[in-house]
């Protein structure tokens, strides 16, 4: 139960922009997600709207104040850790398990 002055936070955290001089590895990364995001067991696109849905998060009914902000936190990759971190995805998981082909190695 949370106190009348309590504050509830509700996080997620959504991808990365793939921020480079190199514009053909943003244009990788966005041919990538097409691939994959079908496959999350979860609709990521609640997560980019930051749970802005009323009728599916009535925040606003049960707490009298809503704030949504956005945290960036910018994090430098070589490609070996970022190709390693999107293999960590569920939907690159289950994309790989259900087709037997490997998004990445079009990277």
């Amino acid at each position: 139960m949370l106190n009348e002055d309590g504050k509830f936070i509700a996080y997620g955290y959504i991808f990365q922009k793939v921020v480079s001089k190199n514009e053909k590895e943003g244009e990788i990364f966005n041919t990538f997600y097409s691939k994959v995001k079908p496959h999350f067991t979860f609709d990521r696109d609640e997560l980019h709207n930051h749970y802005g849905d009323k009728n599916k998060y009535p925040f606003e009914k049960v707490f009298p104040k809503v704030e949504r902000e956005v945290l960036e936190v910018p994090l430098e990759m070589n490609k070996f850790e970022y190709l390693s971190y999107l293999k960590t995805m569920s939907g690159y998981n289950l994309y790989l398990e259900m087709t037997k082909e490997d998004p990445l190695l079009e990277v």
